[in-house]
């Protein structure tokens, strides 16, 4: 869909130098579908290739606009997705083990890693925190 407008676009002359407003609009939209993309597919192997593919750029287009937009690497950003929700489900009581599975981390080391360096603490020590403050409330 991407593809094709920028291809009419190209073929009937409306992409112009990059302070144009055809040109922004294609990064823009080209940003926000990779970012509904990678949440839509969160659980899957987001990596740069298969990304690229997706929306039929180079890895270097695709990661240079996508930084320059966000402000985070698409690794960071996936990454950071990927820890909100197993935050979420260690909350909503699921087994960190079953969480960090279904988010699309390839094993518990780098998600334990990635989880202490993002919040802090390890993802039990999270979970017993939660239990803790679930018990002074009742």
């Amino acid at each position: 869909t991407l593809f094709i407008v920028f291809i009419i676009s190209l073929v009937l002359g409306l992409l112009t130098p990059i302070g144009d407003i055809p040109y922004t609009y294609f990064i823009r939209t080209m940003q926000a579908d990779t970012m509904e993309y990678i949440e839509e597919h969160i659980e899957e192997d987001l990596s740069l290739e298969k990304l690229a593919t997706q929306f039929f750029v180079s890895k270097y287009h695709i990661s240079h606009i996508f930084k320059d937009k966000t402000g985070l690497s698409i690794h960071q950003y996936i990454t950071k997705k990927r820890l909100a929700l197993c935050k979420e489900a260690i909350q909503g009581q699921m087994n960190i083990s079953e969480a960090f599975q279904m988010v699309g981390f390839g094993d518990y080391s780098s998600f334990y890693r990635a989880f202490k360096k993002e919040f802090g603490i390890s993802p039990r020590e999270y979970r017993n925190l939660i239990a803790e403050n679930q018990q002074i409330l009742i």
